[in-house]
This record gives C-alpha cells, sequence and structure tokens, in this order.
C-alpha cells in the first residue's frame, strides 16, 4: 500500500491531473519468482532457521543471472532474494548432523551489511548429488554479475570502448 501511496503522490505532483486508482495489492502477491526463460538452475534447497532449536525448511531456489530467489513449494512468491552482486562471500560447511540423510554440506552465503539483505547470512544444503551443482552454479553466476558491473564501470568512465560487430 505504501507504494502504491507513493507513486499516487508522485503522480500528483508531477502535474498529473487525473484521477489516480490506487489498489491495495499484498506485496507478496507482486513479488514472483521471474519467469523461467530467465532461469541458470532451480530446484529444492532447504534452508537453516535458527531459533530456540535449529530447523530445515524446504525452499524453491531459482538461479537467475542476478539473484538467486527462494518460494515455498508449491508457490510461486518469493520469500527470499539475494542479489548475486551483494554475496560478499561463498563458504561451504561439513554438516555432520546430515550423514544420515541426503544433506551432507551446508552451502553458507554472506551478504554485503550495504545490500538489501543487510550483511545477512544465510545456510542452505542440496541433497548430497546436487550440491556441488549448487556450489558451482551459484559462484559461476556471481563471477558473471561482478564482471558484468566491472565491464559496465569501465566503459561508463571511458577506460574501454565497445567494439561493434561489422
Amino acid at each position: 500500500m505504501v507504494v502504491a501511496v507513493a507513486a499516487a503522490t508522485a503522480a500528483v505532483h508531477a502535474g498529473h491531473t487525473q484521477a489516480v486508482d490506487v489498489k491495495e495489492a499484498s506485496i507478496s502477491e507482486k513479488l514472483v519468482l521471474p519467469e523461467e526463460s530467465l532461469w541458470i538452475k532451480q530446484g529444492m534447497l532447504e534452508k537453516k532457521q535458527v531459533g530456540a532449536t535449529v530447523t530445515w525448511n524446504l525452499r524453491i531456489a531459482v538461479l537467475t543471472k542476478d539473484a538467486l530467489f527462494f518460494a515455498k513449494p508449491g508457490t510461486r512468491n518469493i520469500l527470499d532474494e539475494i542479489p548475486l552482486d551483494q554475496i560478499v562471500n561463498i563458504l561451504e560447511e561439513f554438516n555432520q548432523e546430515g550423514i544420515k540423510d541426503n544433506f551432507v554440506r551446508d552451502i553458507i552465503l554472506e551478504t554485503s551489511p550495504d545490500g538489501i539483505n543487510s550483511g545477512r547470512t544465510f545456510t542452505y544444503r542440496a541433497e548430497s548429488h546436487e550440491h556441488n551443482h549448487w556450489l558451482e552454479a551459484v559462484k559461476n553466476a556471481r563471477m558473471r554479475k561482478l564482471e558484468a558491473i566491472e565491464y559496465a564501470r569501465l566503459l561508463e568512465k571511458g577506460k574501454l570502448r565497445k567494439i561493434r560487430a561489422a
């Protein structure tokens, strides 16, 4: 609702005199997983939640060239988003609890304190046969994202010239 009110206020201040229709919509209804053509990798991961006890919650994970998204199974509504350029560290940790099941190693994503996740650390685990695939996919997508940002920065500063195809 706050976003809709802000947009309506901006329209009025910009000189638009027509009536602005403001409809209340839940933010979770608007934040859905990206279209499948943008996916690099998709699958199920478990997210570690630490409270009075440690629990693992099953999540749909979708990796794109820009972010890693999470949703509850059976929905497309985003629960968490981790922009790849805001991941400052990717670690893996052996999980001794996981020896008894198919989840044996944790993937730990540390985020930038200045980013949308305010420095949160996320811990996930994949089934053992998928662990390395997820770890490499996230590392590679993050590296490509950081390279694209650096390339754009250098272009903007005039330190690189775009090469046009003939």
